[in-house]
Parts: structure tokens; sequence; C-alpha cells
């Protein structure tokens, strides 16, 4: 009977601490020591849309499923089993005593992710022995959006304020530095690291720092502006005198928090100090000085701020513009454009670039903007900052050298029209010549008769070649050229290309082969003529340029999709390339040096016209030589196979 009484009272004590434990608004779950579920309340079930009956019992890391949709670790189990890979995955991880305080972020929860804050503990009973854990967690993910939301405007203001030439800084109710500019920290001689968390006494001497710390108490005490003139020793160790001007910033619940301060170089401008007074203002003081335009606007596109060079532009004082649209400043036909970027400033990263014309007291002028939107705590657009340039001088000078390259294009095409008629009526005589010096060689001559004759006809024939590739170049370079596809046998053209130039080879005691590898197939569609004088160039150079050895000819295949890439190398032991002639050498009318032009007959536009045609067939060309041992030559073109 007193054991049933236990049991019961073990009962009704889980079940009252199930109740206290569902009344909590943080998701929580509790585990035995074994790792099996024995809580699971309401909260949880919400985050997770997994009801306490299908997991209590469960075991085997079953509890981290709905969060990760594997089972793993969590921090709950980190309480008894500490996991040092399994921590490294939180972030804040902290451990006070027993218990464990982390903050997670699960990619693949929810759509969009969750950061999780939560904190783990051990379970005793009453005598002091482990009986389980206990993990509550909250959904922070609203919270984190927001600060990160604020860590980017802070880091925008940093870099406008980073942008701006006159030095910056700021302190809070005690007079200590929390931040500063680029120009400011060079007017120290100081980094920011050095500056930050300083007093005015550890940065100017004692003099200076005394009368700064006063200024600055007299303000904090009497919150407002402050502008004073005072002489400063710059860290080039040349005095200027400056203006500054400070103001009290406050909190959110308007109680002051700091001090900003602004440093106005007046050394080469007195005269200007009255002019100056009355630019006084936060947004004053963040632009004075610059020479682009600044402007802020609101989500409708009214002014909410203009500076004085925007309104020296457009011939208009603050008063005109504060209130009004930009919009109606804008080009008509560049509205619309406008309009569409700047949707951009609603999604991150929040910025936008627009180039524009606008109405200015001086006509129509081309204008570019770099936009910013301003975000409030929840992250929601509430004003756009804009700083802009006047580009008319670039944009005319753009519109000057597309004039000019247009110019030489037509001067090109006109060029390439020239040789192409020229090739085109060389060819009709010169036709004439060896159709001529070929009936003279079928008649009796003398063996003097046949040697004029025959040097006749080779002259011709390399006259005609010469014509020939002009012609070629020039359709390519007019981009005229056009393949004609049509499937053919590979092996039967390569060995045609081989057999014609064989006999220059056999003259010369060169070996020539060639090696088609097994898997590259007989049959493809491509242009043929287009790939034998691809083959017959490299080929002839092969035979031109080497004296002695051999000339192997290869083909390989890949398949890449619907088109197949066939790869071919032509590999010689002739005089070899040196590495600085390599980069000119698929350059028209390109030669090796005078010596060789002389030595090897030829116009340098074989290796052009054959980079165009490769390139027109898809592919590409290039080389791999050694001066005095060979060279290689590979190329590739995309062709389809017949099934």
């Amino acid at each position: 009977m007193l054991a049933k009484v236990e049991v019961l009272d073990i009962m009704n004590s889980e079940q009252r601490l199930a109740d206290i434990i569902d009344f909590l608004p943080d998701a929580t779950v509790v585990i035995d020591k074994d790792g099996l579920v024995i809580a699971w309340n309401r909260a949880i079930e919400v985050l997770t849309g997994v009801e306490a009956e299908e997991i209590l019992g469960k075991g085997d890391y079953e509890y981290a499923l709905p969060f990760y949709g594997c089972r793993r670790p969590m921090l709950i189990d980190l309480v008894t089993k500490p996991a040092d890979e399994v921590e490294r995955a939180y972030g804040a991880f902290q451990r006070e005593g027993e218990s464990i305080f982390a903050e997670i972020y699960i990619p693949s929860f929810k759509p969009g992710g969750i950061y999780l804050w939560g904190k783990a503990s051990p379970l005793y009973d009453t005598e002091g022995n482990l009986v389980g854990s206990i993990e509550s967690m909250r959904d922070v993910t609203k919270h984190k959006k927001a600060e990160i939301a604020l860590h980017e405007n802070l880091r925008f203001l940093q870099h406008l304020i980073d942008t701006i030439p006159n030095p910056i800084f700021y302190k809070d109710r005690n007079c200590i530095y929390q931040g500063c500019n680029l120009a400011f920290e060079e007017y120290l001689g100081l980094s920011k690291r050095e500056i930050i968390g300083k007093s005015v006494y550890d940065v100017a001497p004692q003099d200076l720092a005394d009368k700064y710390n006063e200024m600055d108490l007299a303000l904090l005490n009497a919150p407002g502006v402050q502008v004073y003139e005072s002489a400063v020793m710059y860290s080039d160790g040349i005095k200027h005198d400056v203006i500054f001007y400070k103001a009290t910033y406050t909190n959110a619940d308007g109680i002051v928090s700091g001090l900003v301060g602004v440093m106005l170089d007046i050394t080469s401008r007195k005269q200007a100090e009255e002019a100056l007074r009355e630019r006084e203002g936060k947004y004053r003081l963040l632009v004075e000085g610059q020479t682009d335009l600044v402007v802020k606007v609101d989500t409708e596109g009214r002014f909410l701020f203009v500076s004085p060079t925007y309104c020296e532009m457009f011939g208009k004082t603050e008063e005109d513009l504060l209130g009004s649209k930009f919009m109606p400043l804008v080009y008509e036909e560049d509205r619309e454009r406008t309009a569409k970027e700047m949707e951009k400033l609603y999604r991150t990263p929040y910025t936008c670039y627009i180039e524009q014309r606008a109405m200015t007291k001086d006509g129509w002028r081309w204008l570019a903007w770099a936009d910013k939107s301003v975000l409030d705590d929840q992250g929601n657009v509430i004003a756009i900052i804009g700083v802009g340039r006047d580009i008319t001088e670039r944009k005319h000078a753009e519109h000057e050298l597309l004039r000019t390259k247009e110019a030489a294009e037509a001067a090109t095409k006109v060029k390439s029209e020239f040789l192409a008629n020229m090739s085109h009526e060389l060819r009709t005589p010169m036709n004439a010549v060896i159709g001529m010096t070929s009936l003279l060689l079928d008649e009796n001559l003398t063996s003097e008769q046949m040697d004029f004759v025959d040097t006749i006809r080779n002259s011709a024939d390399a006259l005609m070649v010469m014509i020939n590739d002009i012609l070629d170049f020039t359709q390519l370079e007019s981009e005229k050229g056009e393949l004609e596809e049509q499937p053919f046998d590979l092996r039967s053209l390569v060995e045609n290309a081989l057999d014609l130039v064989a006999k220059k080879a056999f003259e010369k005691g060169i070996d020539i082969a060639y090696l088609m590898d097994r898997s590259v197939p007989e049959t493809i569609v491509s242009d043929p003529t287009r790939l034998c004088q691809v083959l017959l160039n490299l080929l002839n150079n092969a035979v031109k340029f080497t004296e002695q050895g051999e000339i192997a000819l290869t083909i390989s295949y890949a398949r890449a999709g619907v088109r197949q890439e066939v790869h071919f190398a032509v590999r010689d032991t002739g005089i070899g390339i040196s590495q600085e002639d390599i980069c000119d050498l698929f350059q028209p009318f390109s030669h090796l040096d005078m010596s060789f032009s002389r030595e090897y007959e030829g116009t340098g536009l074989g290796l052009a016209i054959s980079k165009k045609l490769v390139e027109l067939m898809g592919g590409r060309i290039w080389v791999e030589s050694e001066l005095g041992v060979g060279s290689t030559f590979h190329f590739t073109i995309m062709a389809k196979v017949l099934p």
C-alpha cells in the first residue's frame, strides 16, 4: 500500500511539473537522464507544430527533428554531455554555473529561417541525483533582423561621415569619444582604436584639453548647439584656425546622450565666417564643404533636406525646394526609368545608382545619383539620402567616343570591302595567268622555256594563295563568314588533308602520321570546307617550319551536350616558337621576325584566318611550343553527331 502511495505521489509531482511547464511562455522541453522526452509545453507545440502526445517518451534526439530535420544534440544535451563541435554551432555561447545560455540561427526552420535564444539547465531530485535536463527557447528573429538593419544603417552613416572632408567626432555624456570619421583621425594622427574610449586629455595638450572639456560640459549642461573658434595644431605640425560646431543628441526617451562635433578649417576663408554660421544644423554640418549634391527625400519624393550646392545648381532657395517633389525637375523621358531604379531602395541592400537629366538653371544637365535608404527600427524605409554629381561633360565625352568608334568601324568596313573587291578583281587576271601557263606547259617547250613557265606558274599560284587569304580574312573580319554545315566522314577529310601535304613532307624526308581516338565518331555535322582549311593551314605550316623529324596529327573527342567538342592537335619537330612571340602569333600579318618572313614565304594571315574560322565553329585555338624543339598547335570545334 505504501509503494502505491509513493507511485501516486511521483505521478502527481510529475503532473504538477508538467502543468507548471505548460504555463511557461517560452517553448520548453524536458528530458530524463536517458534522453527521453518527459515534458513538451504548449509554447513549443505552437513553435514546432508537434503535439506533446506525438513526442512524449521518445528519445534518440527525436526532439531535434522539428528544428533541424535530423537527429542531433541540442542545447539541452550539452548540459550533461559537452561537445565542442556542437557548441561552435551556437552564437553567444555562455555557461553560468551548470546552466547554459546560447543563441542559434536555423536557416531550414520555417521560411526565411529563425533565430532562437535558449537556456538549458540540469534537473536534480530531492536527494541531489541528476534526473534530467530542461531547455527553454525563445524566438528572437524579429529582434535580430532589426538589430542587423540597425547595424547596416550605422555602417552607412559611418561611411557617409567618412566621405566628408571635415573632421567629425561624437562623445557620450562623460565626454568620452564614441566615434569619429577619417578626417578626425588624420587631424590627430591617431587611429579610431587610439581615440575611441579616450577623453580629450588623452589626445590634446593640457591647456587645450581644459578649454575643450569646459566647453563640452557647458554644452551638455545646456543642451543645444555650440559654435566657437579655436587655433589647433594638426598632426602635420601646422597650426590651423578652425570653428567647432557641436550639438547635443538625445536617445529615444529624449534624454541627452552626448554631443557631436564638426571641425571646419577656416584658415584661408575667415571672411566667410558669417556665411558659415548661417548654415548651422545637423545635416549642414555633415555635408558642409562638399562639392557633390546632397538631398534627403521622404518616401513620396518630397525634399526634406537640400545642400547649398543643390540649391545653387537649380537656382532655387532652400525654402523653394523643401516640401516639393523632386520628380518634376527630372527630364520627362527619364522619369519612368528613375522610378523603376528607385524600387531597389525598398529591398536589400537598399541602394541604387541612377543617371538622369534634370532641368537646372543652366539648362538640361546629366546628373549621377548614389541613393541609400534610411530605415526605422522595424526595417521600414522612412527616407532616402542621395548624393549626386554633374556628369554632363563625361556624357558628352562618351557620345563623342561613340561617334569616333562608329566612324572607325565604318572606315574598317570600307577598307574590308575595298580589299575584298580588290581581291576579286585580282583573281580574274590571275586565273588567266594560271590557265595560260597550264596550256604552255602542255606545249613542246625547251627545258629553259619550261623552267621559265614553271616559275611563272609557281609565282602565280603563290600570289593566288595570298589573294585568297586576303579575301577570306576580309570576309571574316567584316563578319560575313558563314558556315555551311553538313554531315561528312571525318576520317576521310583528315586523310585527304594529309594527302595534300604528304608530297612536300616526303620531299623533305619528314614522317607524317595521324591518330584518331576510337571514341571520335566517324561522321559529324559541321563545315567540312572550313575545317579542312584550318587543318591544311596548320599542316602546311608544320611542313614549312620542319626540316627533319616528324609531324603527327591527333584527334580526340569529349562530350559536351547537344553539340560535341572535337579536339585536333598538330605536333611537329620544327624550329619552335619563343614564348614572347606566341602572344602575337594569331594576329593578322604576323611573322616571327623579318628574317623568318624572308626565309619562309607567307602573308601572315593563315593563323589569323584559322583563329576566326575556329571561333566561328564554336571552338578555340592555342599553341604549345619550345624554341628549337617543336610546336603543337591545338584547336577545338563544336560539332553535331548523327545518331
